[in-house]
C-alpha cells in the first residue's frame, strides 16, 4: 500500500482499514480523514474492505455520507467487482443494498456479472441479477455473460441461472455466430449436449444462419461430427435439407470433413423421411 502523498490522518485511516480496526477508522474520521482518499495504487478504503471481506467495517463505511461506491482503482476495478472476485457474498449484498451499481463498467468494459460468471460464482451471479444486473451486457470483446458461461468458463448451473433470468439465447458475438452455433461447433461431450439442450429449450433458433456462409447450426454440427448434438438439433426441428451459400447440405459437409458417423446418421434420417413421405403419398392414393 503506497501512501507517501497522504496526510497523517489519511494514513491513520488507511492503516486502520488495513487491519480491520473499526475504532481506529472511527477516530480517523472524527479527525477529518477523507473516506474517499485515493492512495498511489488507487485502492480506496471501500475497495480494501470489499476485497478483504471485512463485513462490519464495510457496513460502517457505506453508512458514511459521501462515500463513493462506484469508483475505479488504478487496476480498473470497482469495490463491487473486488468483492465478486474475492467471493464475498455478504459484502456484495451490503454494497448493492447501499446503492452500488450492478452494471458499473470496470476493466475491459466488464460488469460485475461478467466477473462473477468468469470465476464461477453462481450464488453471486443470482444476487447481482436480483439487484438489477443486465444479463445481456457485453464487454469490449463483445462477450455476454451467457457467452462466458457457455465457452470461457463452462458452467451448466450458471448457464441455467442466466437463461432463467432472460439471457438472450440468440445473441451473436463478433464472430457473427449465435451462441447455439458456437456451442455446436465445440461440442464433443455430454456436457455440451446439455448446454445445447438448455439453449434450445430457452428459445435458441435451430435455423439461425451465420452472416457469411449462411449455415445453420446443423451444418456446423455436421462439420464438427459430434452425433449427439446433431441428433438433438434434428429432434428440435433442424432442417436436414437446408443449404448454405455454396448450395451444400449438412450431409455434404459431413462427407467433406470425413465425419463418417455424422454422414451415416444424416443419410439414415434422410432415407427415413423419404420413406415416410412416400408412405403418406401412397396412403393418399389408395385411400
Amino acid at each position: 500500500m503506497h501512501s507517501e502523498n497522504l496526510s497523517p490522518k489519511d494514513k491513520y485511516l488507511l492503516r486502520s482499514v488495513m487491519f480491520n480496526n473499526i475504532e481506529g477508522v472511527v477516530r480517523a474520521i472524527e479527525l477529518g480523514a477523507d473516506i474517499n482518499m485515493v492512495p498511489d495504487d488507487g485502492l480506496t478504503c471501500i475497495h480494501l474492505v470489499a476485497e478483504k471481506g471485512f463485513i462490519e467495517l464495510t457496513k460502517l463505511l457505506v453508512s458514511l455520507p459521501g462515500i463513493q461506491l462506484d469508483v475505479l482503482s488504478s487496476f480498473g476495478w470497482s469495490p463491487l467487482s473486488n468483492a465478486v472476485y474475492s467471493n464475498h457474498l455478504e459484502i456484495c449484498t451490503i454494497l448493492l443494498q447501499s446503492g452500488a451499481n450492478p452494471n458499473f463498467r470496470v476493466v475491459f468494459e466488464q460488469t460485475p456479472l461478467h466477473i462473477a460468471v468468469f470465476y464461477k460464482r453462481p450464488i453471486i451471479v443470482a444476487e447481482l441479477i436480483k439487484y438489477g444486473a443486465d444479463v445481456n451486457s457485453v464487454d469490449c470483446f463483445h462477450q455476454s455473460p451467457l457467452h462466458l458461461a457457455v465457452f470461457s468458463q463452462p458452467s451448466a448451473t450458471i448457464t441455467k441461472i442466466l437463461m432463467d433470468s432472460g439471457a438472450d439465447p440468440n445473441f451473436k458475438s463478433k464472430s457473427r455466430l449465435s451462441i447455439l452455433t458456437e456451442a455446436v461447433l465445440v461440442a464433443w461431450t455430454p456436457y455440451h449436449t446439455k448446454i445445447i439442450s438448455f439453449l434450445i429449450n430457452f428459445g435458441a433458433d435451430v435455423m439461425a444462419t451465420d452472416d457469411i456462409k449462411r449455415e445453420t447450426p446443423l451444418h456446423k454440427a455436421a462439420l464438427n461430427g459430434y452425433v449427439p448434438a446433431l441428433k438433438l438439433l434434428i429432434q428440435h426441428g433442424a432442417d436436414i435439407n437446408a443449404k448454405n451459400a455454396y448450395n451444400q447440405l449438412p450431409v455434404d459437409l459431413a462427407r467433406l470433413h470425413g465425419n463418417h458417423d455424422a454422414t451415416e446418421e444424416l443419410v439414415l434420417i434422410d432415407d427415413f423421411f423419404t420413406y415416410q413421405e412416400l408412405k403418406e403419398l401412397m396412403d393418399k392414393v389408395y385411400s
